[in-house]
């Protein structure tokens, strides 16, 4: 926002913008844009029917792409629990079930090399990864992706060779947000 000309007058000396990125230079829209069931003789309509009912049950923006890019819920969701910066936790039919990001499986003792390459690969294409998650094993990776405006290009283009140097805020990991940032330009 521009609060008054003198503002707008003493825009020719600026030389760095920040920028938001979710909403400013992405659509801000996240969908749901892979699954990756990792569990061994657990039916993939079952799991995913576990991970829609608990991200129906939050509020974060990952959660509200994973809830729409899930159709069926499973039900039967009771001691529901918001893990703050790190997920969500429930019983469903007598288990209990986590969906959270990577910090809250490595707490939880559940990452492995090989979970970790999956999270790389998702993460280097620019993707917010949220693991569905039993007491004992992972269930299922979640891939999540907000798609960067058209505008933003030509925008973020057009303020480079004005030599403004442009910074962009996120609470994404890093290799995430260096994949969007080279997105954009």
């Amino acid at each position: 926002l521009i609060k008054g000309g003198v503002y707008l007058e003493g825009a020719h000396r600026l030389r760095v913008i920040a920028l938001d990125k979710t909403g400013t230079i992405t659509e801000g829209k996240p969908r749901l844009v892979d699954i990756d069931v990792l569990a061994a003789g657990i039916d993939k309509d079952h799991v995913l029917r576990q991970a829609g009912e608990l991200a129906s049950h939050s509020d974060h923006p990952v959660s509200r792409a994973i809830a729409d890019g899930i159709s069926q819920r499973n039900g039967g969701l009771t001691d529901f629990t918001a893990l703050a910066g790190r997920g969500v936790q429930a019983r469903i039919d007598g288990h209990v079930l986590i969906l959270g990001n990577h910090r809250l499986i490595e707490e939880r003792g559940l990452c492995s090399p090989a979970i970790e390459a999956k999270l790389a690969r998702q993460e280097a294409q620019g993707r917010t990864v949220t693991i569905l998650a039993s007491e004992r094993e992972v269930l299922a990776i979640l891939a999540v992706a907000d798609t960067i405006k058209e505008s933003s290009r030509d925008a973020l283009a057009e303020l480079h060779a004005l030599g403004v140097t442009s910074v962009m805020l996120t609470g994404d990991n890093v290799t995430t947000a260096r994949t969007i940032a080279a997105q954009a330009g």
